[in-house]
C-alpha cells in the first residue's frame, strides 16, 4: 500500500508538469553581487604577509512553474567564482560548468496539508540548530489560523554510496521533526520542536566522507528539544529560544581509543 501511494504522488507530479507551456504562470527572480573584500591577520597570528586581497560574484536566478493556487515547481540556481579563478568562469576565457542548484522542490496542497518535496531550506531554532539548504519532505498541517503541525525528514546521508559495504542502509542518516507552531494571540506565538536522528552505522561514512564527524560513532540516536517564543507587548517585542540535546552513541575507531 505504501509503495502504491508513492508511485501515485510520482505519478501525480509527472502529469502536473507536462501540461501545455501555456498553463503555466511563469516567475522569475534572484539576484546578483559582486565584492572585494581584504583580509589581513585574519587567522589571528598578526602575520601581515599573510594578506588577501580578493574580488567574488554570485549570481542566484529563481524560477518558479505554478500550474495553480495548489501546485507549483520551485527552483534556485546559483552561478559563483572568484575573479581570476581557474577552477571556476572567472578564469581567461570565462566557460566553466559553475551551475549549482541550490533549491528543486514541488510545492502543493492536499486539503489542508502543503507539502514541500525535494532540495529546500531546512531552518530550526532561528538557525541556532540549522539554518541550511537540504534534501527531504515536509508535509505542514493547517488546523486553523492559530495551529499548524509541520511533520520534517531530511535526508542527511544515504549509506548507498560504493565502497560502504553490502549492508549499505546501516549508513544511512535520517533527521525527523515536528515542530507544531501555536499562536496564542495575534501578539504571542510559541514554537516547541523535537528533533530526532538517527544512523545504524555512522562509520560507513568513513569510505566516501572521512571529514564527516559521524563517522566516529555508530548506533546514533541523538534527541534536540527546544521551544521558541516571540511576543509583542506595546512598544515592546522579546523572544526567547531554549534547546536541549541528549541521545545515545557507540564510540568507534579513534573515537574509542580516546573513551568518547
Amino acid at each position: 500500500m505504501k509503495k502504491l501511494a508513492v508511485l501515485a504522488l510520482a505519478a501525480l507530479l509527472v502529469v502536473a508538469f507536462t501540461v501545455p507551456a501555456s498553463a503555466l504562470e511563469n516567475t522569475f527572480g534572484g539576484y546578483w553581487r559582486t565584492r572585494m573584500f581584504q583580509q589581513r591577520n585574519f587567522d589571528g597570528d598578526n602575520n601581515d604577509s599573510r594578506e588577501n586581497v580578493m574580488v567574488d560574484t554570485r549570481t542566484r536566478l529563481y524560477y518558479t512553474a505554478k500550474l495553480n493556487d495548489n501546485l507549483k515547481f520551485v527552483n534556485k540556481f546559483e552561478f559563483d567564482t572568484n575573479y581570476g579563478s581557474a577552477a571556476g568562469f572567472g578564469r581567461v576565457g570565462t566557460d566553466a560548468v559553475a551551475i549549482e542548484i541550490k533549491n528543486s522542490y514541488a510545492d502543493f496542497n492536499v486539503g489542508p496539508v502543503n507539502f514541500l518535496v525535494g532540495a529546500q531550506g531546512f531552518t530550526l531554532a532561528r538557525g541556532f540548530i540549522s539554518d541550511e539548504d537540504g534534501i527531504g519532505i515536509k508535509a505542514i498541517f493547517k488546523v486553523n489560523d492559530g495551529l499548524y503541525l509541520p511533520f520534517i525528514w531530511q535526508k542527511m546521508y544515504d549509506g548507498n554510496d560504493p565502497g560502504v559495504g553490502e549492508d549499505r542502509t546501516r549508513g544511512d542518516i535520517d533527521m525527523y521533526i515536528f515542530t507544531p507552531v501555536i499562536y496564542l494571540s495575534k501578539d504571542i506565538k510559541i514554537n516547541p520542536y523535537y528533533v530526532f536522528v538517527h544512523s545504524q552505522d555512522g562509520f560507513a561514512l568513513s569510505t566516501v566522507a572521512p571529514a564527516y564527524a559521524a563517522t566516529s560513532f555508530n548506533n546514533i540516536n541523538a534527541h534536540v528539544f527546544g521551544l521558541d517564543f516571540d511576543g509583542k507587548f506595546g512598544a515592546a517585542s522579546m523572544w526567547f529560544t531554549g534547546i536541549m540535546q541528549t541521545g545515545s552513541s557507540q564510540a568507534t575507531g579513534a573515537a574509542a581509543s580516546a573513551g568518547l
